[in-house]
């Protein structure tokens, strides 16, 4: 039975279960009330504990309520009912009222919670007590039933974490349990910054964004472990058995073709190399108490290790059907009580918000405290927290943050994390101790590299132009360059820089007006732009020769304006060695080479020779 089922009347009597609706109306109208109770009351009670159908809805109300707005007055907690059209189930806006009227103040509301607390509780050993009376009646198998008392019997009090303890009362504690025991993760830094690794009895948690690596880390942990005699389980909620098994065999020396292929002699090979594993993996339909109390039992007396992927999936027996973020809360408090309990190691995957990793700017992330998905009981509960994050142009490597530790240093914002290099083959992580990202000045150093090598590449274009069609105009000419620019991305800066580049080779002869004919003199230029040049044009373009004697200046007329020559005065353009392009085509945007610019240039010949 689960433990967070409403439980209002007996399976074997008419009569009402244990509660106190007295209690619970003071309790909802304090919160309503006074917003800043919310927390102190959500602390002692979760949605179930309420009797009334019509407070369990209340109280889900206001906690979306507090958590979205902070506030949780009778109108906004209507507003959020009215949101998902449960405000009739609730009893109505008045109700909402009524309750709020019945208390002048909150003092008291602590004790009032624990009392509704109280009955609950006594509603869920009543009915737990009526129904194992059942089945021995029926002949149900006597183990069955001493199992389902003694996880009745473990399982989390609610109230546990609000239990006052004394020096005295831990130093027993310690005494009993003696001393910490870490578990090594495999990772020397790791292990060197938590003591030698994450201890038994807390909750582990690795955040990362989607394909970040943490199945394939947690998983790592887990071999570790086992290595060093923990019994292991994994709670496949976002994976699969098939999925662990394959990475588990890879981790081995099988290929992932092997284990898709699946003969005969593979898989006996497989089945000796995995043979006495401690090591069971539970499906998304096993609670995480039950996997942890499966785990515990496999143990004995060695230490045991659960692995939960992910906390957004994964089920808890104290969980209800409220909110998302709620039932992640719920998750987090039973995996921290269970942990406690047993001197587990709960190792927690844990999925990226969409703020932690929508950006490699680490100024406009959320930080990676911040980052889990769903919930801040997530760091809260955390006694060691690490963040995966890839790393920019490094498609197998991996930067590994701690961003919480309570067994020594964590990460500082801008210190540089451990650096993990993925073997794909064998789904290993291994430090990269060599590994140095690139610093700003790296950045803008590259950044100015590659403007270089552009200035390059778009004069190399230009003196192809030029020596394709000599004497275009540079207003001409730049768009021809364009066409010829991947991603056609070349604007007047850029051509204005490729001029120059290609200045020592380059002759601009003024023209009419204001225009300026482009010449070139093919051994002058620069042999980084010629490198760029294709071999089967270097020899064209080295022979290219500006005019001995470039034109003088047009003469000026009276008003100083240039002079025009008359058309019969202008010299025939002689064809090009080679075949030219045509000014027309220039005009008209055809890129130099082409067919249709090459047609274009025959029929301007055939006009000047006529």
């Amino acid at each position: 039975m689960s433990a967070t089922r409403t439980l209002r009347k007996s399976p074997t009597s008419k009569q009402p279960l244990p509660h106190d609706l007295d209690a619970e109306r003071n309790v909802l109208g304090a919160c309503l009330l006074h917003s800043d109770t919310v927390p102190e009351v959500a602390s002692i009670l979760k949605p179930n504990d309420f009797y009334s159908p019509h407070h369990t809805i209340i109280f889900r109300a206001l906690l979306v309520a507090h958590a979205d707005r902070g506030v949780t007055d009778p109108i906004v907690v209507t507003d959020v009912l009215r949101q998902i059209d449960r405000l009739d189930d609730a009893g109505g806006f008045n109700y909402l009222l009524d309750l709020a009227d019945l208390v002048v103040t909150a003092v008291g509301v602590g004790r009032h919670a624990e009392i509704v607390r109280d009955h609950a509780q006594r509603r869920h050993l009543a009915v737990l007590a009526q129904e194992v009376a059942i089945d021995v009646q029926n002949g149900a198998d006597l183990d069955e039933v001493r199992d389902r008392l003694r996880q009745a019997a473990e399982a989390p009090d609610d109230g546990e974490r609000n239990r006052a303890e004394s020096l005295a009362d831990v130093l027993k504690t310690w005494a009993r349990l003696g001393p910490l025991v870490h578990v090594a993760t495999g990772l020397p830094t790791l292990d060197q910054l938590t003591g030698g690794g994450p201890p038994l009895g807390v909750p582990f948690v690795v955040n990362g964004a989607p394909n970040s690596g943490k199945t394939g880390l947690a998983l790592q942990f887990a071999e570790t472990a086992m290595a060093h005699g923990c019994v292991v389980g994994i709670v496949a909620a976002d994976s699969d058995a098939d999925d662990y098994t394959m990475r588990i065999l890879q981790r081995r020396g099988f290929s992932r073709e092997a284990c898709e292929r699946r003969n005969q002699a593979d898989l006996a090979a497989m089945d000796a190399a995995s043979a006495g594993l401690p090591l069971r993996v539970y499906s998304v339909d096993r609670t995480i108490e039950a996997a942890a109390q499966e785990t515990v039992s496999r143990a004995s007396c060695a230490p045991a290790v659960l692995v939960v992927d992910s906390i957004q999936t994964a089920r808890s027996a104290r969980e209800g059907s409220g909110p998302r973020y709620e039932a992640i809360t719920e998750r987090m408090n039973a995996i921290r009580a269970i942990a406690a309990r047993h001197r587990l190691l709960v190792i927690v995957i844990s999925e990226m918000n969409r703020g932690g990793y929508r950006t490699s700017n680490a100024a406009d992330r959320v930080s990676d405290m911040a980052s889990s998905s769903g919930s801040g009981a997530i760091e809260y509960a955390a006694r060691l927290g690490v963040s995966l994050r890839s790393v920019e142009g490094e498609k197998d490597l991996v930067e590994l943050r701690i961003w919480k530790n309570k067994y020594g240093p964590d990460h500082r914002e801008k210190e540089l994390g451990i650096f993990l290099r993925l073997d794909r083959a064998r789904q290993e992580f291994a430090e990269d101790s060599g590994f140095r990202p690139a610093t700003s000045d790296d950045r803008a150093e590259a950044r100015a590299a590659m403007k270089d090598r552009e200035a390059v590449e778009d004069a190399a274009r230009l003196a192809l132009v030029i020596v394709r069609t000599p004497g275009i105009t540079a207003t001409k000419c730049e768009p021809v360059v364009k066409l010829a620019t991947p991603g056609r991305k070349l604007g007047h800066a850029r051509f204005a820089t490729a001029r120059a580049v290609l200045h020592p080779a380059l002759v601009e002869v003024r023209g009419k007006g204001t225009a300026i004919h482009l010449h070139i003199n093919g051994d002058q230029i620069p042999p980084d732009v010629l490198n760029e040049i294709p071999l089967a044009m270097r020899p064209s373009v080295i022979a290219a020769r500006a005019p001995e004697s470039p034109l003088p200046d047009p003469p000026q007329g009276a008003t100083g304006s240039p002079k025009a020559p008359r058309r019969s005065e202008a010299p025939p353009r002689p064809p090009m060695e080679g075949g030219g392009v045509s000014l027309s085509a220039v005009d008209k945007g055809v890129p130099p080479g082409t067919p249709q610019a090459e047609g274009a240039s025959a029929r301007s010949d055939e006009r000047a020779t006529a």
